[in-house]
């Protein structure tokens, strides 16, 4: 084996160690669920369809439960996308 193949190997799998390690980063934290016995609640009850405030201070980016179409339950916990929570019924 020669030098030069030894240096070449070595330097491809270094350029691989970057090229995976480089998309292994997060550019923010997931959120991390809150166990709170009352996840939200509605920020307006006299509207038909309320957003809900839940206990991290953050509100559901929708206003109806996207399985039923009617009123956000203020007590199921919400899923996380992008980091704005989505309420559910």
């Amino acid at each position: 084996m020669s030098n030069r193949w030894i240096q070449g190997r070595a330097s491809a799998v270094l350029a691989a160690w970057l090229v995976l390690g480089a998309g292994c980063g997060r550019s923010e934290p997931a959120p991390v669920p809150l166990a709170s016995p009352v996840p939200g609640e509605r920020t307006d009850e006299t509207a038909e369809f309320p957003h809900v405030r839940f206990a991290d201070g953050r509100l559901s980016i929708n206003d109806r439960c996207p399985v039923k179409k009617g009123r956000l339950n203020p007590e199921a916990h919400p899923l996380y996308v992008n980091g704005r929570p989505v309420g559910f019924c």
